[in-house]
């Protein structure tokens, strides 16, 4: 377990222990996860990474991720790309 240190605008940067973190965009899509997989030895991940989708899963988070903000009830733009989803990266 590590600690993290993270800034909320206007308040004093905050501490926690951590040993996995997801760092999610605007629209709470996840984009990084920063694991610990062994004591002292980190793995960082990306959204762009192959293997994305895989490693979120195995952390129980089941999302498709784009890179064009849906709004709900509308249809997914023509022009929408997939970066991840069920089946990984899209190239």
């Amino acid at each position: 377990m590590k600690v993290i240190s993270y800034d909320v605008p206007g308040t004093e940067p905050r501490r926690v222990n951590a040993t996995t973190v997801i760092v999610y965009d605007v629209y709470e899509n996840p984009i990084v996860v920063v694991a610990e997989v062994q004591p002292d030895i980190h793995t960082v991940v990306s959204a762009d990474d192959p293997d994305f989708n895989r490693i979120l899963a195995g952390l129980g988070i089941n999302k498709v991720v784009i890179d064009t903000p849906l709004i709900p009830s509308k249809e997914i733009p023509a022009d929408a790309k997939i970066i991840s989803g069920p089946f990984g990266s899209v190239q």
